[in-house]
């Protein structure tokens, strides 16, 4: 469950992390137009709208499966499976497209649809492919990872309070 908190959080994140960033650009500039003013009436919009949001977990993983974000791991697999670079990319490709076209995301494709494409596919695949697996994997800055999206959170709450303690 907590992987999946985090999963529901990380689209979230990558916008909020922006806005925070934009905020305090926003907030150190001198008032010489109205994009303060602009701000403020958006945070006041905003903040409403996010405390009485409600996330659905199980529309945020469909959504984030068929955003195909494991497409590169299951490219990785192949490579790790002895395909050439260039040609397991080329075939995940392909496997995007059909999948797109019958309206399905890599993991509900079949042991059996995956072996269609290449040998080298096993049962292992579904691993490689999951969308939590491969978003913790993913732990450079600005992430999706649950490490990478605490620090951003962590360096985010700094940036506020040196904003609120040079502006009190």
């Amino acid at each position: 469950m907590k992987g999946q908190m985090f999963l529901n959080f990380r689209y979230f994140s990558k916008f909020s992390q922006s806005l925070i960033d934009n905020i305090f650009l926003l907030l150190a500039e001198p008032r010489k137009n109205s994009a303060v003013d602009t701000l403020e009436l958006c945070l006041k919009t905003v903040t409403p709208m996010l405390d009485t949001m409600k996330t659905i977990p199980a529309n945020m993983r469909r959504a984030a499966a068929k955003g195909f974000i494991n497409a590169t791991d299951c490219a990785d697999y192949l490579t790790k499976k002895g395909m050439p670079f260039r040609d397991a990319y080329k075939l995940t490709g392909c496997m995007v497209s059909d999948c797109i076209a019958k309206d399905k995301t890599l993991e509900e494709l079949t042991l059996d649809e995956f072996k269609g494409y290449s040998t080298l596919f096993e049962n292992d695949i579904y691993d490689a492919i999951d969308l939590i697996k491969c978003c913790e994997g993913r732990t450079s800055y600005g992430g999706p990872s649950e490490a990478s999206v605490n620090n951003q959170i962590r360096l985010a709450m700094d940036q506020l309070a040196a904003w609120e303690a040079n502006n009190a």
